[in-house]
């Protein structure tokens, strides 16, 4: 019952990005970011499910940050849909990783945007 459930229904993948790239354990936050993002690739089904990341961040090293953007991009080139959602701040490398999705969905009191 439940696989046939599942062709039919669509599957919204949920990644919580809590700006850990610019702190001492940048290189784990990535790895998991990595993780995260080869299941919704690996598992999603093109033009069906969703993906959604919340991004809070206020940025920090542009190459970790660059990294964890073309991590996001792997889902959309994958042909699921992405959806960026951002509660409170999304500045500098978080707007970037948030600029990559398809929509962004911002609080109306967030901070989302570049600094520099």
């Amino acid at each position: 019952m439940n696989e046939i459930r599942r062709g039919y229904r669509p599957i919204a993948f949920l990644i919580r990005f809590d700006g850990g790239l610019f702190s001492d354990a940048s290189h784990e936050c990535a790895e998991l970011l990595r993780k995260q993002v080869s299941i919704v690739v690996n598992c999603g089904r093109p033009g069906i499910d969703r993906a959604v990341v919340i991004v809070t961040s206020p940025g920090g090293e542009v190459a970790l940050y660059g990294l964890a953007a073309s991590q996001l991009i792997r889902i959309r080139k994958a042909g699921i849909h992405l959806v960026s959602c951002v509660d409170t701040v999304a500045a500098s490398g978080g707007y970037m990783m948030a600029a990559v999705a398809d929509r962004i969905n911002a609080a109306p009191f967030s901070i989302i945007g570049s600094i520099g």
